[in-house]
């Protein structure tokens, strides 16, 4: 097998649409989700902002969006559809309202301690639904949101 550097691994799939797996400690939860990339910003330092997929509080997160459905994303797996190949549960949500700024190169050093893992990327019809939530979200600031398309 040819080993392929963390660096190269990580810059090639920097687009928006790729998908990590990886545990955060920011949200307080021991178990690795997935991470969709939406957008990056190329500056002197790049940042990566991430939206996370959770299968967890759903409940919880629908009623404190309520006036605002379109910035939840439901993803379902089950015998008749599947959302997302990587899913692990029947019923997961993104919250478009929430998102995580990383740079690349907390990733690449995530990728190094091996806990970070590369998945397929989202689906286009599904990642279109996520760019509208994120549009329609009151909680991500402009200045950021313009590179959301």
């Amino acid at each position: 097998m040819i080993f392929i550097p963390e660096d190269i691994q990580i810059n090639s799939l920097l687009k928006q649409g790729a998908v990590f797996y990886f545990q955060e400690i920011s949200i307080h939860y021991d178990i690795p989700h997935f991470f969709i990339i939406l957008i990056k910003i190329l500056k002197s330092v790049i940042i990566i902002y991430i939206v996370n997929c959770t299968s967890s509080d759903i409940n919880k997160i629908k009623k404190l969006y309520s006036k605002k459905p379109t910035t939840i994303v439901s993803l379902i797996k089950n015998n008749n559809r599947c959302d997302y190949v990587g899913l692990t549960k029947s019923y997961s949500i993104i919250n478009c309202n929430e998102f995580i700024g990383k740079t690349r190169e907390e990733l690449i050093q995530k990728r190094k301690d091996n806990i970070l893992k590369l998945k397929k990327d989202f689906p286009s019809w599904k990642l279109k639904q996520i760019i509208k939530g994120v549009n329609e979200s009151d909680l991500w600031p402009p200045e950021i949101k313009k590179y959301v398309v």
